[in-house]
């Protein structure tokens, strides 16, 4: 699949004419997909090595690792992850020997050293099992010595989370590939490594891989019995009541602590019997979706909240029947919430018991009109499908807010539906927000309410910080969507997924552009739905022609685009007259299940990566999305 990102000039040219005109560039398939930069770094490399020499081919490999090294620098996520699926490309082509294999090992490192992000970080561990299983002896010893020891060493230093978080995935990736099975050239290791070590790298294996452990040699055989595991029902082979008499079997006997427990749909489990077990009793990550939706949670879930982490709660009737208990979860910071009905007081009662939360997310939940947040460490919150109930959402107190994230799958489909009110008071260092109707009246910052006192005060002031946002428009809408830009003098991302209204005329009639600050400074702009008719037209031409600093423009199309189509597009919207010199056009297709909404697809699990997610509003840059 070749990038289409084109000139209007190129778009004219035979494809492979163009290739020729310029060296291998990887960025350039930024859109392509795993599979095509894979095929293409192929194609690449094996019609060099036969025309090249020896010395040659090294120096082009050479030029691909410095590109690889380069993506990997940037802020940007999709940038990365592009750079790892060239670097897991490059593994299988028999080029590059001993030198290929040090220098990727040497690449791998560095993002374990300087990425935090676990949508990369997770990625890079796949990579480098990869790696380490590729080239047999060689390949092994040289991703020990550049990163397993790396990795222990970090493990053994200060504890810093990221670097503990990467480390952790680093050593999985290791014991899943085989690093530890065979001496490799009489030094191991892994296997070496005290018992402590290694039942901390067995905690985060699935509850399959971690038994499998016990095959691996003598010295593993009973270290899963006595490690921290995680005991997950969706690796755990059989039906429903087979996976309950293994449950059952591992809450009674397992000597050591459960880290994590995952439930999916278990009919007539004895949930509030394996709650009591005592080896659950320093559980860190409860994870739960309840097979019938009236059914009760009991009330022993409470004894986890000491030690808790992480919460997943889904499918359930949640706290319904039952007086309303005291909430303390002292060291919670990932609350997930799906799938069920809360009341407004409880709901609230819980926030207020999470004194260190950091994420939220709450995915098809109803039961409460208004979400009022006030937090000293919330940092990402998603509200996905609220299924209409809510009318007013507001973020009173949260210093530490980086990011709102909001999604209404039906919304195209069921345009009656009430947006609720969305109010900001205080939250400093909101950067990420989205998605907000084109109705400005429904924003509604600090304590003024009006929108001409919105826009003639200094109230602005207040969303300085806010770099990416999401608009519905119906339209699109010219003049709402430029109300928001007034709001955010900032923006430097802007994504806007347009409902088709026949009678929109696009033509902005208020004052000089030149008083819109964000135009200055909006570097990528994403029209989703995009038709082609004149209003869509009208609609991009303003952003084509005004948008001084506008790196990219990207028409996500319903249908077939052509390449006659795209060529007419770049007349109708007078490519020739844009206001950025570097200004370029991309346009896209999208099909039945790429849903174009951004990172927000059905399902809580899939939904929460819109919590750490460099952009939950680009789908490129999620791996659920790319395999949808």
């Amino acid at each position: 699949m070749e990038p289409s990102r084109l000139s209007p000039e190129a778009a004219g040219k035979p494809q492979g004419l163009i290739a020729k005109d310029r060296w291998f560039s990887i960025a350039a398939y930024i859109s392509s997909g795993e599979g095509g930069i894979a095929a293409a770094l192929r194609k690449h490399v094996e019609e060099e090595a036969r025309h090249l020499s020896s010395e040659d081919l090294l120096s082009v490999m050479d030029q691909l690792y410095e590109q690889i090294s380069s993506l990997l620098q940037s802020n940007d996520a999709t940038e990365s992850l592009l750079a790892l699926h060239a670097i897991d490309a490059l593994i299988d082509l028999p080029v590059g020997g001993a030198s290929k294999v040090s220098k990727l090992a040497n690449v791998l490192k560095n993002v374990f050293e300087v990425k935090r992000d676990p949508e990369i970080l997770v990625p890079a561990s796949t990579v480098l099992g990869h790696l380490a299983n590729a080239g047999g002896a060689l390949t092994g010893h040289e991703v020990e010595r550049q990163i397993i020891t790396t990795a222990l060493g970090w493990l053994g230093a200060d504890r810093v989370e990221y670097r503990r978080f990467a480390a952790l995935l680093i050593l999985k990736a290791a014991a899943d590939c085989g690093v530890k099975k065979v001496k490799r050239e009489g030094i191991d290791l892994i296997s070496d490594l005290p018992d402590e070590t290694l039942c901390t790298i067995i905690s985060f294996l699935r509850t399959d891989d971690a038994v499998r452990t016990s095959a691996l040699s003598r010295r593993w055989r009973h270290l899963w019995r006595s490690a921290s595991i995680n005991l997950d029902t969706a690796h755990i082979p059989g039906f429903c009541p087979e996976q309950i008499e293994v449950v059952t079997e591992i809450l009674s006997e397992h000597q050591g602590p459960i880290r994590r427990l995952h439930l999916n749909s278990l009919y007539f489990a004895d949930l509030d019997g394996w709650f009591r077990s005592p080896a659950l009793a320093n559980l860190q990550e409860f994870d739960i979706y309840v097979a019938k939706f009236d059914d009760v949670l009991p009330l022993s879930v409470l004894r986890f909240a000491p030690t808790l982490r992480v919460a997943r709660i889904a499918h359930c009737s949640f706290f319904e029947d039952e007086e309303v208990p005291v909430f303390n979860f002292p060291y919670l910071k990932t609350l997930v919430l799906g799938f069920l009905s809360v009341y407004e007081g409880t709901l609230h009662s819980i926030l207020s018991g999470c004194p260190v939360l950091e994420d939220l997310l709450l995915d098809s939940c109803d039961g409460f009109r208004r979400l009022v947040i006030n937090s000293q460490t919330l940092r990402s919150i998603g509200v996905c499908n609220d299924m209409g109930s809510m009318s007013e959402i507001v973020i009173e107190n949260a210093p530490c807010l980086e990011r709102f994230v909001r999604s209404d799958l039906f919304r195209r489909t069921s345009p009656l539906r009430r947006a609720p009110v969305f109010r900001v008071i205080s939250a400093p260092k909101l950067a990420i927000l989205g998605s907000l109707t084109d109705n400005v009246d429904k924003l509604k910052l600090g304590t003024r309410v009006s929108q001409q006192e919105m826009v003639a005060g200094n109230l602005e002031m207040l969303m300085r910080g806010v770099k990416v946002l999401n608009i519905t428009s119906s339209g699109p809408n010219l003049d709402a969507v430029l109300g928001f830009l007034r709001v955010f003098p900032f923006l430097e991302k802007l994504y806007i997924m347009s409902s088709l209204q026949k009678d929109m005329q696009n033509v902005h009639h208020h004052e000089p552009t030149a008083l819109i600050e964000s135009l200055h400074h909006i570097r990528y702009v994403e029209l989703k739905c995009y038709t082609g008719t004149d209003s869509d037209v009208d609609f991009a031409k303003f952003f084509v022609h005004n948008a001084k600093a506008l790196e990219l423009m990207k028409f996500v199309v319903e249908g077939r685009c052509t390449q006659k189509w795209r060529t007419d597009q770049y007349k109708c919207l007078q490519f020739d007259s844009r206001a950025s010199p570097n200004a370029l056009l991309d346009f896209r297709s999208y099909s039945g299940h790429a849903y174009p909404a951004g990172c927000i697809r059905r399902g809580n699990h899939h939904n929460e990566h819109v919590l750490s997610m460099a952009n939950p509003f680009d789908s490129s840059s999620c791996s659920h999305c790319r395999d949808a």
